[in-house]
């Protein structure tokens, strides 16, 4: 799996979850971490996604890491960051936000946990949208 199939395989996982969060949070307002993972929703969520969590898998992650950092160096040239202009900052910032939400123990530890989901909820999908469009070019 390319570091750009992972990047979006874990926004395609974690947009179906943040829908289901939302549902289990508009079924039920107490609704946190915890009880969502034993509701329907998640259940339902987690039937959907199974394939795509099945190549979440470490090997994947650490060669998506060995791309992503690839093409850090391809990006300096030998170079300092100092000297890259600034539209390939912005390119060498988007692979950095793409490499510290990989190296997260949680990108290759999809399991069905409340720490996991509201990761991936919370903390990786508004980073990896955010960047997506910047580093998909380069991935």
């Amino acid at each position: 799996m390319s570091a750009l199939d992972l990047v979006e395989a874990l926004i395609r996982v974690g947009t179906t979850l943040k829908d289901a969060w939302n549902d289990a949070k508009q079924s039920d307002p107490s609704m946190d971490w915890t009880k969502f993972i034993t509701s329907s929703e998640c259940t339902a969520a987690y039937a959907s996604i199974g394939p795509v969590l099945d190549g979440l898998t470490q090997p994947a992650v650490t060669q998506a890491l060995t791309e992503v950092r690839a093409k850090q160096a391809t990006l300096l040239a030998g170079n300092s960051v100092l000297s890259l202009s600034s539209g390939q900052l912005a390119q060498y910032d988007a692979l950095l936000d793409v490499e510290n939400q990989l190296m997260r123990k949680y990108a290759a530890n999809a399991t069905k946990t409340s720490e996991w989901v509201s990761w991936i909820v919370n903390d990786a999908l508004p980073d990896l949208f955010k960047i997506l469009s910047i580093a998909a070019p380069l991935l």
